[in-house]
């Protein structure tokens, strides 16, 4: 329990306060992105979009140090352009539709010092989580699509290549997600279908830290809709080891 609230608590701490790494090797790839969504770099690292139309809105915010930031900014292009052609086509109905993009970054075996010396590897992990609301009906949606790059490796991380070999995550995974749901979700009686609970296409957004891997769930996606969008750490040491 005492590694759980220990999680909580840095997931809190991170999405209270978007992380400023402030590095300029990293900040000039990243960018390149910002410049395809048609974005200013503010603050450093920070890419920030806005427009207003009398058809949608749209406010989008990301850092652009995140190592691998070709398949963000296209993420991202891909959730813009699909609210602006929705909202274009004829018949559009509740218009100005809205979409609102932020992130938080969480990382995992990083080292003390807080910039990357020049010449040297930065190690562990790092993770990007966008969480994106898009109101194109009558009603609002949030999901969240994440995206972590392991240092050590030179390469992202995806659910597919987190686990060691050899190991079956799910067998531990299923079982440590129903006592984390159940423990959030005990007042309002919402429960994790195993058939669903055991599914990894439903754990693939996730960031990595030292102490837990926090999966991220947009609503409908793992709980009834009523559930809304939330999150879930699962401590370390209750997964199989990871490849990280």
């Amino acid at each position: 329990m005492r590694t759980l609230a220990l999680a909580a608590s840095a997931l809190l701490g991170a999405l209270a306060s978007l992380t400023n790494l402030g590095l300029a090797n990293m900040a000039a790839a990243g960018t390149s992105g910002c410049a395809q969504l048609g974005g200013n770099v503010q603050s450093g690292n920070i890419c920030r979009f806005y427009v207003d139309t009398p058809a949608y809105t749209i406010e989008m915010k990301f850092g652009t140090d995140y190592p691998d930031d070709r398949p963000v900014a296209d993420y991202i292009t891909q959730q813009r352009d699909q609210v602006i052609n929705a909202a274009k086509a004829p018949g559009a109905q509740y218009l100005p539709y809205v979409m609102a993009i932020n992130y938080s970054f969480f990382r995992s075996g990083q080292p003390t010092r807080t910039t990357r010396d020049y010449g040297q590897p930065w190690h562990g992990t790092e993770s990007l989580v966008l969480n994106t609301y898009k109101n194109t009906n009558d009603s609002g949606l949030t999901t969240y699509k994440s995206f972590t790059f392991d240092y050590a490796n030179n390469r992202p991380v995806t659910f597919d290549n987190l686990f060691a070999p050899g190991t079956k995550p799910m067998d531990s995974l299923y079982p440590a997600m129903a006592e984390e749901l159940q423990r959030q979700f005990r007042e309002r009686g919402f429960k994790l279908a195993p058939n669903v609970g055991r599914d990894p296409s439903h754990y693939q957004n996730f960031a990595i830290t030292d102490d837990a891997v926090i999966f991220f769930f947009g609503a409908c996606e793992l709980l009834e809709q009523e559930a809304g969008y939330f999150f879930a750490p699962i401590a370390r040491n209750k997964l199989p080891p990871l490849q990280v």
